[in-house]
């Protein structure tokens, strides 16, 4: 996660150097990296139902650390968009495999919190590339911020390895056939065309879907906040890269872990379904978003609510996702996790990161791009609200038939 946030902390030297706008960085962060992270990310998705997962994520993670190193090599906007592109392709290995594994390591009452604690990468990842960036950038310059970091992540490349995927442990335990370690297209293509049918027979799934991307647009927005703070807001650069990373570390690391538990606890204990931990957390942070875009940074409440906001950028990921597996059907987990992640992506985070620049531009005001931007995120309750209402009929049906 800190190769995917790195163009978000060195926005303002590679805007200066490459001569780049707000669309410019909205592209390199969003839809650069997002479009071939999500189209070839669907098909790792159903590859990774069928191979060492392990031995799958280790590839990946060494083609995309090398295409971070090789980003600081980039002369213009295309240069780095095509370097980001493969950035994507190898961080399109992760997400599927790593969720899948975990649901079948943990019982249904734990993969809301497990899925909450393995987001903890986003906070952890943005954290870092504010802080390391906001270090090494002034002696080093961005171009070698690019290449330290790749570097890093090839080295790692190897510890990887020492994991072994609990399928293959569960097949040997089993004694039943290993998993192939090769697939043909023709499998995948046909994994692929199962998606539409689980679709049609599961509206849930879909609402669900639509509800993450809805909520994911707003956190594209959050991808123009270091020229915000330092444009609109006049913080000094290595201010703004400190306190994002402080911000985004306690209080999006408190979401992931919050967002799961709260989720877990409000299905334990209130009997409902956990996305109606994502609806009463939207009740509180949407307003909260309001105010810390308009109030200015000298105010207290500037600082208590972007501590709220932080929190609110990953409060939903334990619920939502765990909710989109537990729709799915078990030979199709870390598909159906790909290609929701296409719309999280695509519909979401990357067209957050063009919309806010193009109301910016429309409204003469970054802060009002940014503020309405998040503001969409409150359509993903009447689409949870029927989600859940589709659950309940469906399990009342099942139970009839039984």
């Amino acid at each position: 996660f800190i190769d995917r946030q790195i163009i978000s902390a060195l926005q303002l030297p590679i805007r200066g150097e490459l001569k780049l706008e707000d669309l410019g960085i909205g592209l390199l962060s969003g839809y650069a990296f997002a479009t071939f992270y999500s189209v070839m990310g669907l098909y790792l998705g159903v590859l990774a139902d069928r191979v060492n997962r392990i031995r799958l994520i280790a590839i990946g993670l060494f083609l995309w650390s090398g295409m971070t190193a090789l980003s600081g090599m980039a002369r213009s906007f295309e240069e780095l968009a095509l370097a980001r592109i493969f950035v994507g392709v190898g961080e399109a290995t992760l997400t599927p495999a790593a969720l899948s594994m975990l649901s079948e390591v943990f019982p249904a009452r734990q993969r809301s919190l497990a899925a909450g604690i393995y987001y903890m990468g986003i906070p952890l990842g943005v954290s870092f590339a504010f802080l390391l960036t906001g270090m090494l950038e002034p002696t080093y310059g961005w171009r070698n911020c690019f290449l330290m970091l790749g570097v890093i992540g090839v080295l790692l490349t190897g510890v990887v390895f020492l994991f072994r995927d609990p399928r293959i442990r569960r097949d040997l335990l089993s004694q039943s056939s290993p998993t192939r370690s090769s697939i043909g297209f023709g499998q995948v293509f046909h994994s692929m065309l199962e998606i539409p049918g689980v679709l049609a027979r599961s509206p849930a799934l879909v609402l669900t879907m639509i509800g993450g991307c809805m909520l994911n647009i707003a956190v594209g927005a959050t991808y123009h906040d270091m020229t915000w703070m330092k444009v609109d807001r006049h913080f000094n650069p290595a201010v703004a890269a400190a306190s994002m990373s402080f911000y985004f570390l306690i209080g999006g690391g408190f979401g992931n872990v919050f967002g799961g538990w709260f989720g877990a606890w409000i299905e334990r204990r209130m009997h409902v379904h956990r996305l109606w931990s994502v609806i009463l957390s939207l009740v509180v942070c949407v307003p909260v978003l309001a105010v810390f875009r308009l109030m200015p940074p000298a105010h207290p409440l500037f600082w208590i609510c972007y501590t709220v906001v932080s929190v609110s950028v990953t409060i939903y990921y334990g619920p939502v996702f765990s909710t989109v597996l537990e729709l799915s059907p078990d030979h199709l987990k870390s598909t159906m996790m790909a290609f929701f992640l296409i719309g999280m992506n695509l519909l979401g985070a990357s067209l957050g990161a063009v919309i806010a620049p193009v109301i910016t531009t429309a409204t003469g005001s970054r802060t009002k791009g940014l503020l309405i931007t998040g503001l969409i995120s409150v359509l993903a309750v009447p689409l949870f609200l029927a989600a859940m209402k589709m659950m309940k009929h469906s399990q009342e049906m099942t139970n009839t038939d039984t």
